[in-house]
């Protein structure tokens, strides 16, 4: 499962809870929280929840928002404009990216949904590191709540998709080590002059926290460089 908590504030409609936890279901999140809704539980609800009924009845409801964010250390908001708000902006797809950052760096995140008839407050707004937003049409831009949901959670399943395990040290080791190689067999480094590169490199790639995929194009790169000036076997 995607540890990603979805947060419905004020949701009027029961039906809506329940396709969003059908949504949710679908794309491997568990974590649902309601902030104060008209009507829940409902059968309604359960009844467009389809096989999701496991997570209406782990469903956390709490009287307002930042009760729903208890524990959660970034926070990302839902809204159709940036209004007054300077923070970051995301689209779906660049915000399932960066939530699958955090959470490699063990970052508890949570997306706040708005009411369906006119969105998140400023203050419930201010309350976010980073909006997502999701583009429409300008002739008509209400999009269903469900709909919103499971447009960011299909993102969410493809960035932790594509994202696998981090690479260990002693992998991040074996690479230095052929750069450095290689970077010396071409002139870029002089060994007997070194500075701060290699120093710089390993700066740069750490900050990346490249996964096992990544690391290995990396280093097929390299060994494709080297044979092609035929002067380094590495």
């Amino acid at each position: 499962m995607i540890p990603v908590r979805i947060i419905l504030v004020r949701p009027s409609h029961p039906g809506n809870i329940g396709s969003v936890a059908r949504a949710m279901k679908t794309m491997g999140l568990a974590e649902l929280y309601l902030v104060a809704p008209e009507k829940f539980p409902h059968e309604e609800a359960t009844a467009l929840s389809t096989h999701a009924q496991d997570i209406l009845n782990n469903t956390v409801v709490v009287k307002n928002t930042v009760d729903a964010l208890k524990d959660i250390t970034y926070v990302y908001a839902t809204s159709a404009n940036s209004r007054d708000v300077d923070v970051n902006s995301f689209s779906a797809h660049d915000a399932a990216v960066d939530i699958n950052m955090k959470i490699r760096k063990n970052h508890k995140t949570a997306i706040i949904f708005g009411p369906e008839n006119h969105g998140l407050s400023n203050e419930e707004l201010l309350l976010a590191h980073a909006l997502i937003q999701i583009p429409t049409q300008k002739e008509y831009h209400s999009l269903n709540l469900a709909a919103a949901v499971q447009i960011i959670a299909y993102e969410l399943l493809l960035a932790s998709e594509a994202g696998g395990e981090l690479a260990t040290v002693p992998e991040l080791e074996g690479f230095y080590a052929q750069l450095e190689k290689l970077s010396e067999s071409t002139g870029f480094l002089d060994p007997k002059r070194p500075g701060q590169l290699m120093e710089r490199f390993r700066r740069l790639y750490n900050r990346a926290e490249l996964d096992h995929v990544e690391l290995n194009i990396l280093r097929g790169f390299l060994k494709a460089v080297a044979s092609k000036l035929d002067k380094v076997d590495i």
